[in-house]
């Protein structure tokens, strides 16, 4: 499943935390401010750009220099607690 930023968030860095921030219009979806860590704000710019699962696990592999296996059991919980808080949407779903 891929999984796309909902329009209206913004991926923002204070003092070396980085947070994901809903506009007013996001905010009807999502709780609040998420901080995310450095890694996670570089995936999150590639699902920007369009990335799917299988191009983050790609990414998450070669960082941490395991195998896919291994980076998917990172990568799965990130992304649905993202998707649970309002921060992602489902490929299919509307934004």
């Amino acid at each position: 499943m891929n999984y796309l930023p909902k329009k209206g968030i913004v991926l923002v860095k204070i003092c070396d935390a980085y947070l994901l921030v809903p506009t007013r219009a996001a905010s009807e979806s999502c709780p609040g401010i998420a901080s995310i860590s450095g890694f996670e704000a570089i995936l999150w710019r590639q699902m920007e750009k369009g990335a799917g699962y299988e191009d983050l696990l790609d990414l998450l592999s070669k960082f941490t220099m395991q195998p896919k296996e291994a980076a998917a059991l990172r990568l799965e919980p990130m992304l649905k607690r993202l998707l649970e808080s309002g921060f992602l949407a489902e490929e299919d779903a509307p934004c």
